[in-house]
């Protein structure tokens, strides 16, 4: 490895600073009472020295001066590298090899010349030389374990990792040293191994395992330590929990400073269950670093699962002191607060948003904390800064869902002016997005800005032209402002829209039916209400409300009575204890001129629907057939006071001689 680090470093080139250059012939002159070796070597490392100035000012003289270094001193190999490095770079390939050869001749019994020629080769795609100048060096130094490896890792970068498998295995009974050859394996094994699940072992992990242990057990070196740590990061992988313990239990040993070391001890014990072991491990690592954010939140989060909550909120506090990078903290801290101390919740809310400005989370947090303690400015203010925060997400798809249901959480809360604005910011996002249409229409219609909602919904038709759920809702506000034409045009269109698209047509279900049959009646359009209510019910048995509209709205119109009779007692079957239904059945009695039999149903519906004023309403014209006329006026002054806006009723009243200012005026009697 080293090798081929000197290697590649001398054909990147030398970079020293230009210097003058030195005269070898004056060193040689000089009588200073050397040997002849002595002067050879001092002249070599002259024309050596030379050489590097030289080829740092790319000079291309600098090769002679190798040259004659090499011819003075052919026993160094380094030379020979800085000649065959040069002739490298200038495309002298066969002058590199040939260098290179000449000093294997020259050192016969070095291994390490053959493993220069095993680079050269390599650098040339030369496999089949290259792999023969490593078997050299493997015979002529069979104990040292660089040609076994430099070969390993050729074959590996041709792809063939058996070979190198084999290779290294083969050597372990050969070399003085094993740890590379170890090492090497352990870490070939645990790559072909790849990604696995964990407390997954397959045979690949096993051996890698293997060879880490083996290789823990030799003598130590720099890389005991690193190799460990790997060892112990594949039991934590595989979950042999103690194993790992061992592992770094050891590592700790050497380095108590590691905090890594010390955090994976911590895991491995909160593996094994043992939280309090984790807790004194990162305890020392938390007073060490108190200002570590990480820390001080994970230990809180340990002392939480012991139910240590002095520590827990010490150490949470703690970790929102140091100034942390995430939200996690302040989040916790508040939560601990919330049953408490709510304000102080708040007050810790709101140091994190100086620290995180534009974090959402704690800015939803922080708004539903001001809604619960009825902080409505605060609560306002803290959702028009998610509104922003939302508003900058490139997701604008995600960003418009957001602001939706932060829009939602305000209307909930009767922050009518928040809620306007997010559902407008929502379709500026997503255009498309009919659910802010549609909560936005209905939330003006609550303030009786009715012309603004249809302009609301009007918008998203053309946005979402022939579009079934516009239509739909269109309908639905429509039929709320007793619009009942526009109502039916609506539903009309949102029917076409469905049956012209497969993915819309199962909208086109009973429920939409009854909607729609109700609309044509409260229309004037009786002969098409009954038919789509008639289909509502052929799609679903079970919608029995169907059925009792049918039979309401024939009895209303004094028509099909014997039918109208059947359709409620099947509804009633199915729910007999449901007031419409009761109402519904002795109104059918009263149209058939039955007057005790509705008086017995319409008494019945009112114990389930006792303020229900169409009930009141019919029990007045029942006790009014029945010349039970005190009665009567007080079910309808009833009716009416819950209901003024029903002119028949009114009427009545009137006849009677009743003030209807009065009335209104009047409180409810409780009955």
């Amino acid at each position: 490895m080293v090798m081929a680090l000197a290697i590649a470093g001398l054909l990147a080139g030398c970079h020293t600073p230009s210097t003058p250059s030195v005269s070898v012939h004056e060193v040689q002159e000089q009588d200073i009472g050397l040997s002849q070796s002595e002067l050879d070597l001092a002249e070599a490392l002259a024309n050596f020295s030379v050489g590097v100035l030289r080829e740092g000012m790319a000079d291309s003289d600098a090769l002679t001066n190798y040259l004659q270094a090499v011819q003075l001193r052919p026993d160094r190999m380094n030379l020979y590298v800085r000649v065959a490095a040069m002739r490298l770079r200038r495309g002298e390939t066969a002058e590199a090899v040939a260098v290179i050869k000449e000093a294997c001749r020259q050192n016969p019994h070095s291994g390490e010349a053959r493993l220069y020629l095993a680079q050269i080769y390599q650098a040339l795609k030369d496999g089949d030389a290259a792999q023969a100048a490593c078997r050299e060096a493997m015979r002529i130094e069979p104990a040292n374990y660089n040609g076994y490896l430099q070969l390993a890792l050729l074959y590996r970068e041709l792809g063939d990792e058996a070979r190198a498998i084999a290779t290294l295995e083969e050597s372990l009974a050969k070399v003085e040293d094993r740890r590379p050859m170890l090492r090497l394996l352990g870490d070939l094994y645990n790559q072909r191994a790849g990604n696995i699940l964990a407390a997954t072992i397959t045979p690949d992990i096993r051996k890698a395992i293997k060879y880490y242990e083996q290789a823990s057990r030799e003598p130590q070196d720099e890389l005991t330590i690193p190799y460990l740590q790997q060892l112990g990061d594949m039991y934590l992988m595989t979950r042999q929990i103690e194993s790992a313990i061992a592992c770094f239990t050891a590592i700790a040993t050497q380095s108590p400073g590691d905090i890594q070391v010390q955090k994976k001890l911590a895991l491995c014990y909160l593996a094994v269950g043992n939280k309090e072991k984790a807790v004194e491990y990162l305890k020392v690592i938390a007073d060490q670093e108190p200002r570590n954010s990480d820390i001080q939140y994970y230990l809180g989060e340990l002392y939480e699962n012991l139910s240590d909550t002095t520590n827990a909120v010490s150490r949470f506090t703690s970790a929102c002191a140091g100034e942390p990078t995430t939200n996690k903290p302040y989040l916790k801290l508040a939560l601990f607060y919330l049953e408490t101390d709510p304000r102080k919740a708040s007050q810790v809310l709101e140091s994190g948003l100086k620290q995180l400005p534009e974090d959402q989370k704690i800015l939803e947090m922080l708004a539903q904390l001001y809604l619960t303690n009825r902080q409505e400015a605060e609560a306002k203010e803290t959702l028009y800064h998610l509104q922003h925060v939302a508003g900058r997400y490139e997701d604008r798809a995600m960003a418009a869902r957001l602001t939706l249901h932060y829009g939602v959480v305000a209307q909930v809360n009767n922050l009518d002016e928040n809620a306007a604005s997010l559902y407008r910011q929502t379709i500026e996002l997503d255009p498309s997005l009919v659910d802010a249409y549609v909560r936005w229409a209905f939330l003006l219609l609550s303030q009786d800005r009715k012309d603004e909602a249809v302009l609301v919904m009007k918008k998203a038709d053309r946005m979402l032209p022939d579009d079934f759920a516009v239509n739909y809702f269109f309908a639905l506000l429509y039929s709320r402002m007793e619009r009942y034409r526009e109502t039916v045009d609506a539903l009309e269109t949102a029917r076409e829209a469905a049956a012209a698209d497969p993915e819309d047509e199962g909208n086109l279900d009973s429920a939409f039916y009854f909607s729609y049959g109700s609309a044509c009646e409260r229309n004037g359009q009786f002969s098409q209400a009954e038919a789509l209510l008639q289909h509502a019910f052929i799609l679903d048995s079970d919608n029995i409300e169907a059925l009792n509209y049918l039979a309401y709205m024939w009895s209303e119109r004094g028509t099909n009575l014997i039918q109208a009779l059947d359709y409620v007692g099947h509804a009633l079957e199915d729910e007999p204890e449901n007031g419409a239904f009761l109402d519904t059945l002795g109104w059918i009695y009263f149209k058939q001129g039955r007057t005790a039999e509705a008086l017995d149903e319409i008494v019945n519906a009112m114990v389930f629907m006792p303020d229900d004023p169409t009930i009141m309403e019919h029990m007045g014209d029942v006790l009014a057939a029945l010349h039970r006329a005190r009665e009567a006026l007080f079910w309808w002054e009833e009716s009416y006071r819950r209901n003024p806006d029903n002119q028949t009723i009114g009427e009545k009243l009137k006849a009677r001689g009743v003030n209807l200012d009065d009335l209104r005026n009047k409180p409810e009697s409780i009955h």
